[in-house]
């Protein structure tokens, strides 16, 4: 097979064998043919007494609009122009109209639609003039547009397709359960009150059918085998796939036009991840999350010139949230793939979240519903999200540092002497080996209590940089110094080999290891490495025996070793990716007085 130079950062993937899900139908349906599913979720009623816009004692709307009219000199030749054209017209300046009195605020109509104007060059940047202060609000509430129906063969598409099958009830109490326990602590992108308020009466199908797609798939990594077997599927990841198929489904052909709605979808549909060579990875979606976190202004503060009374608290709190999950999703992914980061926080204003933020939500739960579904420490759970935030800024400062094309300069002082770069070295080196150290002591605790079956997404590239550190001191001068990094390195490969019944991308961080251990270690093939690090959790030790003969290795462990040679060359010549293991021998070279102490 014909590879690349190494010094090449770009490999051809060979394609994959095909997964079996149900096929999704690419084309997105005509927009004459859209109908937004109503979520029934998210804009406080006009009439319940929160802080909504209602109209003023103004004309009204149609005599507005009328007025308006008459002072524009139409902008086509009536013996020339369609009707529909004409009629095309009209609208597009009755929405810039209602665009224009919203941002003056002027509202006709009660706003519901998020709209964000953009800095002083945006749509409305005209406005400013007739302004003398110039502090209209940026973050706007417009009225909705029309809906629309889906025709019926659109609609007996999406029937064939299963997405308006929902589970027993059994299933989805499971599912939802699993859901708001593992995941929304850390993701909380779903506004807990409104879908468990459906659920408890029994109006689970009128909620948001995209959403409830994508609750169901996340939250199908955490189920028992129980619950995916009365289904009818055999695995987490047959369900998993089902439950996507249909929720991508719906995102392309459902016709939901709620941008909040497709915001939420998209930072949910970034935990999936199957065949190396599919577009619509996790860097895709949070490719896309993040663009409408822009669109939609998430990324600013609303409140930046004056307080914004159109504006919810609870509308706030979920914008932060929102935002400030797909910003930690970008920096984790950037760290985890090695790819640029796409939010700069130099544009960014947006309030750090609260704890509050998390738990206003569940206030108006009813007490047998929130013990059900919720985890009863989610007050502290929300203090550790605000800590997960926190460490991702710090993360994204790390990798700016060391890793943009154009660095800053670092605030660390340079130029120390010979003697204090080695002490350095030797102190870093410490510290780095004991983080890895202590990471291996986590994951052999979560295993002996039985919780590695509750081991979230982002647990596989976690265990990444402790595997690296073990690998580098593979490299140590010494046979017992190499067994023991290695029978360290081993543990986490076992582990892997656990969580790739769940998850695809543990697989592949198997076949990374094994192919890089076998560049430290050829006599040791990598089919060997792989079998050997099948392990059995019951053992006292957690470790793999080095001195066991090579077993087969099983079906379920094998890589497709063209594809996977390709992966693995495409992720070492990555300067920035994290499975760079060929810069080991100059990590060696500033860890050497380690190597010698």
């Amino acid at each position: 097979m014909y590879r690349r130079p190494k010094e090449t950062r770009h490999v051809t993937l060979f394609p994959k064998r095909v997964i079996h899900i149900p096929s999704i139908r690419t084309q997105v349906a005509h927009k004459d043919n859209l109908h937004q599913y109503s979520s029934d979720r998210r804009w406080p009623n006009p009439d319940d007494g929160n802080d909504v816009v209602k109209p003023a004692a103004l004309p009204s709307t149609e005599n507005r609009i009328s007025s308006h009219q008459n002072q524009i000199s139409p902008p086509w030749d009536s013996q020339t122009s369609e009707p529909k054209d004409r009629d095309d017209v009209l609208e597009e300046e009755r929405n810039a109209l209602e665009l224009a009195d919203a941002a003056l605020g002027q509202p006709q109509r009660v706003g519901r639609v998020p709209f964000y104007t953009g800095h002083d060059l945006g749509p409305t940047s005209a406005l400013n003039i007739c302004v003398p202060d110039k502090s209209l609000s940026r973050h706007l509430l417009i009225p909705p547009g029309t809906s629309t129906i889906l025709s019926d063969e659109d609609r007996e598409y999406l029937q064939k397709k299963g997405v308006y099958k929902i589970p027993e009830n059994e299933v989805c109490n499971s599912l939802l359960r699993a859901y708001f326990t593992h995941v929304h602590p850390i993701i909380p992108v779903i506004e807990p009150d409104v879908i468990l308020n459906h659920h408890t009466a029994g109006r689970l199908r009128e909620f948001n059918l995209l959403l409830l797609w994508c609750i169901f798939f996340v939250g199908a990594n955490f189920i028992s085998p129980e619950i995916y077997e009365l289904e009818g599927y055999g695995s987490r990841k047959e369900m998993k796939a089902a439950m996507y198929s249909r929720a991508i489904c719906l995102y392309n052909n459902g016709g939901e036009r709620d941008q909040i709605v497709l915001l939420q979808a998209s930072l949910l549909m970034g935990f999936w991840h199957s065949e190396v060579d599919e577009h619509t990875q996790p860097w895709y979606w949070i490719g896309v999350a993040v663009s409408l976190c822009q669109m939609l202004g998430l990324h600013r503060d609303p409140d930046s010139s004056k307080y914004n009374s159109s504006i919810t608290d609870r509308q706030r709190r979920l914008w932060r949230r929102l935002w400030w999950t797909c910003f930690s999703r970008d920096r984790w992914l950037s760290l985890t793939l090695g790819r640029p980061l796409r939010i700069d926080l130099k544009d960014c204003d947006m309030p750090m979240p609260t704890p509050d933020d998390l738990l206003s939500d569940i206030q108006g739960i009813p007490q047998y519903s929130s013990a059900s579904y919720l985890p009863s420490n989610l007050a502290r759970l929300s203090t550790y999200w605000i800590t997960y935030i926190e460490l991702s800024r710090l993360l994204g400062t790390v990798l700016i540092m060391n890793y943009q094309t154009q660095r800053p300069t670092p605030m660390l002082q340079q130029g120390l002497d010979l003697n204090s770069q080695e002490n350095w070295n030797y102190r870093m080196s410490l510290r780095a080996d004991a983080a890895a150290s202590r990471t291996n002591v986590i994951i052999e605790s979560i295993v002996q209590d039985g919780l590695l079956d509750f081991a979230g997404p982002m647990t596989p590239p976690l265990l990444v940089p402790a595997m690296q550190m073990h690998l580098l001191r593979c490299k140590a001068a010494g046979s017992l110094p190499k067994r023991l990094q290695l029978n360290k390195l081993y543990t986490c490969l076992m582990v892997l080999s656990e969580l790739q019944k769940t998850y695809t991308v543990a697989s592949i961080y198997r076949g990374v290891f094994a192919r890089a251990i076998h560049q430290i270690f050829p006599e040791f093939a990598t089919s060997t490495i792989l079998a050997r690090s099948l392990g059995d959790f019951t053992s006292s030790t957690g470790t793999a025996d080095l001195s066991t003969e090579a077993v087969p290795m099983p079906a379920e462990a094998e890589l497709d070793t063209e594809a996977a040679d390709d992966l693995i060359n495409m992720l070492f010549n990555d300067e920035a990716s994290i499975f760079n293991f060929l810069d080991m021998n100059q990590v060696t070279e500033n860890f050497s007085y380690y190597g010698s102490a």
